[in-house]
């Protein structure tokens, strides 16, 4: 099990097989907006160290959002994808999503992609309240 501190220090990584999650998002298509794909279980918070985005159409200028708001109007990453295939974003120490809180992702421009996720949970009362940094 992996331990944080309250000012939301990652005190270990885990090595815990059953703390260790993985999700794929539904199909992120340009105009469906913003998109919950993951939603952390009761009791722990979710900690995301990792996305894969394989885009499947692309367009110039298209690009991507991850947020935990649900209205994607504040980001805590996006960036631009070109062309097709896999792209592997870390998220260094990892973005937290608090127990019963989602994960929200969104396709800017004419893209399409999914989403596959790497995390892991720890419980509720060891999470860092805010992502580490």
């Amino acid at each position: 099990m992996v331990a944080a501190s309250k000012q939301g220090q990652l005190l270990a990584t885990s090595n815990d097989a059953a703390a260790t999650r993985t999700f794929m998002s539904p199909t992120l298509h340009p105009g469906y907006g913003c998109t919950k794909i993951y939603t952390a279980p009761a009791g722990h918070s979710f900690i995301l160290q990792q996305v894969t985005f394989d885009v499947s159409a692309a367009a110039t200028s298209a690009g991507f959002a991850i947020t935990t708001a649900a209205s994607c109007a504040t980001l805590n990453t996006a960036g631009s994808l070109s062309g097709l295939g896999s792209t592997t974003i870390s998220l260094g120490a990892g973005l937290v999503i608090a127990a019963g809180h989602s994960l929200y992702g969104e396709a800017i421009g004419n893209i399409t992609l999914n989403d596959f996720g790497l995390g892991y949970l720890v419980p509720s009362a060891q999470a860092p309240t805010t992502t580490p940094g």
